[in-house]
């Protein structure tokens, strides 16, 4: 089996960058063996998982890595804030290099090894749909500028998002593909959710915060179950 270089004494961007070729070189070995072009391909196909997906989520990486290297030699950031962000930007390199290890690997595992996969983020973006559904609920009042009429209509977004999150199908152990796995499944990426958090429904401050928070859940998608990254260590 593939498995990415093994980069944790490099500094972060050397190492984000590092995992950038890889991608590239996966892309272009993928490309090699596709009878297809690119713009023939739809989102099911791994080429389109690597190319839209895995490879904007790295170059999303490096630029964050690049910002706060140079926030930190404004002195705008403490020490503390400065591990917090290497702890996030190593949790995220991680999570591009197991994708690339499961693309690359894909044919080593079966539809049981991808329908595990979904079930367990679906049970994880159940569970998360509830917990937001219940944590607005405590305190409603104090999530939209006074607005009454707003708090009830996203407390019905947030509702239809949780009965959208129990009505999906488990997958078949038969059929499950890789990208079912690969499908974002969070709360965030609901739509009607999406409008109601850049509506004038929020305080402008609220809503950047609420964008910015959305960004930074999404780019973690999709979620993995903690086995995948001790296969991919141990493989």
């Amino acid at each position: 089996m593939w498995l990415p270089h093994r980069r944790k004494s490099k500094r972060s961007i050397e190492r984000v960058l590092d995992i950038k070729g890889d991608a590239l070189r996966l892309l272009s070995c993928l490309l090699q063996k596709s009878p297809y072009d690119l713009k023939d391909l739809d989102d099911r196909s791994p080429i389109i998982i690597v190319h839209k997906l895995i490879i904007p989520r790295i170059e999303k990486l490096t630029a964050d890595i690049s910002q706060n290297r140079d926030a930190l030699l404004q002195s705008s950031l403490t020490s503390r804030a400065e591990r917090t962000a290497n702890e996030k930007y190593e949790r995220r390199a991680r999570h591009a290099e197991l994708m690339l290890y499961l693309v690359k690997n894909q044919e080593s595992f079966g539809p049981t090894f991808w329908a595990s996969i979904i079930s367990w983020q679906m049970m994880m973006y159940r569970r998360s749909c509830i917990k937001l559904l219940e944590a607005y609920r405590d305190s409603a009042s104090r999530h939209l500028s006074g607005n009454s009429d707003g708090a009830k209509v996203f407390m019905s977004a947030l509702e239809t998002a949780v009965q959208r999150a129990n009505a999906l199908p488990e997958p078949d152990p038969e059929k499950a593909e890789i990208s079912d796995a690969f499908s974002i499944r969070s709360i965030y990426n609901d739509p009607d959710l999406g409008f109601l958090v850049g509506s004038a429904g929020f305080s402008l401050e609220k809503r950047l915060g609420l964008q910015q928070m959305t960004e930074d859940i999404l780019l973690q998608q999709p979620m993995f179950p903690p086995e995948c990254y001790a296969l991919q260590i141990n493989g």
